[in-house]
C-alpha cells in the first residue's frame, strides 16, 4: 500500500505517550523513503539497544505484514518487487516501526518496573507487532484472517493493548491504560476544537455551538461521537 499513514496508524498510540519519540519516528519514516540507507545507519548507531530489545523483549524490528508476501520468491511477487517505489515504501514503513519500537525501549527500559518481557509485550501491542504465530494461531487461520480482516496483526495488537489496560496494576497494564487515556483525551480535545471552530465559521449562536460540542463528546450518539 503506497501511502504514508504509518505514523497515524501503528504510530498513533506513540504520539499520545511519547511525542518526542513519535516525531523522531515520523522523520525517519519519511526520510527512509528518499534514502533507504536511513534504516541501516539507524541500526548501526543503536545496535546494542536493538539487540537487547529483540533478545530480552522479543520485539520485532520491522515486520510489516503488508509487505511480507513480497518476500516469497514466486513469479508474481518477483514482479511486484520490481514495481517503482515498492522497495522505498517498504523501507519507509519498516524504518518507522523500528525507530518507534527502539525509541520506546530506550526511554522506558531504565525505569520499567516489570521484567523485559512485559516491556516487550507493551511495545508490541503499542506498535502493531503482536505475532499471531506466537499465540498459537495456525497457518490456516492466519491465512483466513488475512483475507477477511484489514491488517490482522495490527487488529490483534490494538485489542491486546486495550485488554492490558483492564489490568492497570501490572506494569504493562498501567502503561497501556495511561496511553489510552492520553489518546482519548487528546482525541476528544481535538474534536471539540474542530466542532467549536466549524460552529463559529458557520455563524452559529452560542447555544447552537454548545449543542454541537455536546453532541460531539456524547458517546451515546453512535457514529456522531467524536
Amino acid at each position: 500500500t503506497t501511502d504514508f499513514s504509518m505514523p497515524f496508524v501503528q504510530g498513533l498510540p506513540l504520539l499520545a505517550s511519547n511525542p518526542v519519540a513519535w516525531a523522531k519516528m515520523a522523520a525517519k519514516h519519511y526520510m527512509a523513503f528518499v534514502d533507504p540507507q536511513v534504516q541501516t545507519r539507524y541500526i548501526q548507531k543503536n545496535q546494542n539497544l536493538i539487540q537487547d530489545m529483540v533478545v530480552t523483549g522479543r520485539v520485532p524490528i520491522g515486520d510489516v505484514e503488508f509487505f511480507e508476501a513480497l518476500r516469497h520468491n514466486r513469479p508474481v511477487t518477483r514482479r511486484l518487487r520490481q514495481l517503482p517505489g515498492v522497495k522505498r515504501f517498504q523501507s519507509a514503513y519498516e524504518t518507522g516501526l523500528l525507530v518507534a519500537r527502539t525509541e520506546l525501549w530506550k526511554s522506558l527500559r531504565p525505569t520499567w518496573k516489570g521484567d523485559p518481557a512485559s516491556l516487550g509485550q507493551y511495545i508490541r501491542n503499542m506498535t502493531g507487532g503482536l505475532e499471531p504465530r506466537g499465540l498459537g494461531v495456525g497457518p490456516n487461520r492466519r491465512a483466513l484472517e488475512s483475507l477477511t480482516l484489514f491488517s490482522p496483526r495490527l487488529f490483534r495488537s490494538t485489542i491486546g493493548l486495550a485488554m492490558d489496560a483492564t489490568r492497570p496494576w501490572t506494569p504493562e497494564g498501567g502503561a497501556a491504560a495511561e496511553t489510552l487515556l492520553r489518546l482519548s483525551a487528546a482525541s476528544t480535545g481535538v474534536m471539540m476544537l474542530a466542532s467549536l471552530a466549524s460552529g463559529m465559521a458557520a455563524g452559529e449562536t452560542e447555544p447552537q455551538i454548545m449543542k454541537r460540542l455536546g453532541d460531539t463528546i456524547n458517546p451515546l450518539n453512535g457514529k456522531r461521537f467524536l
